[in-house]
């Protein structure tokens, strides 16, 4: 370095920069030159020289620049960004995720600048992943496939695909719950095509669990008691809940209000219950079909981001209790922590719970995902489902039937 400030070094980057958005590449290369002069190390300037390179038809030497300006200044996002983005532009999309990892494992997001390069970022993961999943998309038939033939060797029924459109997706029917000789798994045909590899392997790893927890002999049915609407009203109207006051005095059915309350407090449990599950299942179904891993991206990623809001459920008074609107709100992050989890932080919605009142709840239920996932076993979803209960105090709300091998069983909620 000379004895020059290295903020004259910025100064000239800044002007590279401008130059960079006016097409004058001469006056470009003038300033970066002039920059890296001063200061070698420059992580503005060396990011502006990756730009220019590649711009200029010298990739690989503008790739260089980006490495140099990551290897010196690791928390700052712009030149990860931009080897990954450059990688993709070329069809090099390994290359591009593993830019894209290492730059969400090192950077730092602080400034209003730096936040929008992470936006981008987010947006680039999921283009990268749609590649993979055209990609791998025969190979993760295949797997699939394979998946069914162990499942129907192990139920020994076989396994029917039906396209039939339904709100969700899909919906299965099993043999031993429905009496027929046949598991049927409906799949509507309009369902985007990458992603139906992983819709199957849902269904059918769900039947697998099943089957598995019938042969060990731990087959359990979940099932809700019905609240009566009168006492869970009266309860609501014993906490001095001004808003269900008021909505009574200007005319709401106490009898209607009660109900509402009643049928949210049914969702909750219900989702008290599938929550474990769908974490169970998105975890082996990451672990068994690596083929898969693109399709699950980007369906999980589809799920999360059709789910509510936590700040519209946080911020906004409803019937339901607002202990009950956490409790759901850190059900929900639990998907979208695990979306995280397994895709190396490359998720954008564990952050749409950071620093919101359910955060402390949520990093609850996730220890306690942590130290029983390792170790469960065929039937024991229910232990993590109690685990769960007993944390958020739900544990009253629900029962467990256990089912004699052989008996048919009524399905779960």
């Amino acid at each position: 370095m000379t004895n020059q400030n290295p903020r004259d070094a910025v100064a000239l980057a800044i002007k590279a920069g401008r130059c960079l958005e006016e097409n004058d590449y001469t006056g470009a290369e003038r300033f970066v030159d002039q920059a890296l002069a001063i200061d070698p190390d420059c992580c503005l300037a060396l990011n502006n020289r990756g730009r220019l390179l590649l711009r200029t038809d010298r990739e690989l030497q503008g790739l260089d620049a980006y490495r140099r300006a990551i290897a010196l200044h690791p928390a700052d996002p712009n030149a990860g960004f931009n080897l990954a983005s450059a990688h993709y532009s070329g069809g090099r999309f390994d290359e591009a995720w593993a830019a894209l990892v290492q730059l969400f494992a090192k950077a730092r997001f602080a400034s209003h600048a730096e936040l929008e390069v992470r936006t981008r970022a987010y947006t680039l993961c999921h283009q990268t992943q749609e590649a993979f999943a055209a990609r791998n998309h025969e190979a993760a038939r295949q797997a699939v496939d394979a998946l069914r033939r162990s499942v129907e060797a192990l139920t020994d029924c076989p396994i029917l695909v039906r396209p039939e459109e339904l709100p969700h997706g899909r919906q299965a029917k099993i043999a031993w719950e429905a009496g027929t000789r046949e598991h049927v798994i409906r799949l509507s045909p309009s369902y985007p095509r990458l992603l139906q590899p992983h819709l199957l392997a849902d269904q059918l790893t769900r039947m697998q669990m099943g089957a598995q927890a019938r042969k060990a002999g731990k087959t359990s049915i979940f099932t809700v008691p019905s609240p009566a609407p009168e006492p869970l009203f009266t309860s609501l109207l014993r906490m001095d809940r001004r808003y269900i006051r008021r909505l009574c005095a200007r005319g709401a059915d106490p009898a209607a209000v009660a109900l509402e309350a009643r049928d949210g407090l049914l969702r909750l449990i219900a989702h008290l219950y599938s929550c474990p599950i769908d974490l169970i299942v998105e975890s082996r179904i990451h672990d068994r079909l690596p083929d898969l891993a693109p399709a699950q991206f980007l369906a999980m990623a589809r799920y999360l981001s059709d789910s509510p809001d936590p700040a519209d459920g946080l911020n906004h008074q409803h019937i339901t209790p607002p202990n009950l609107i956490r409790i759901g709100a850190a059900l929900n992050s639990l998907l979208a922590r695990l979306h995280g989890s397994l895709f190396a932080g490359t998720s954008p919605f564990p952050l749409l719970y950071l620093g919101t009142e359910v955060e402390p709840l949520a990093s609850q239920l996730w220890t306690r995902w942590e130290a029983a996932a390792p170790s469960l076993g065929p039937g024991d979803e229910r232990r993590l489902i109690d685990a769960f209960a007993d944390l958020v105090g739900l544990r009253k709300t629900y029962e467990w039937t256990f089912v004699v091998p052989g008996e048919q069983e009524p399905p779960n909620p």
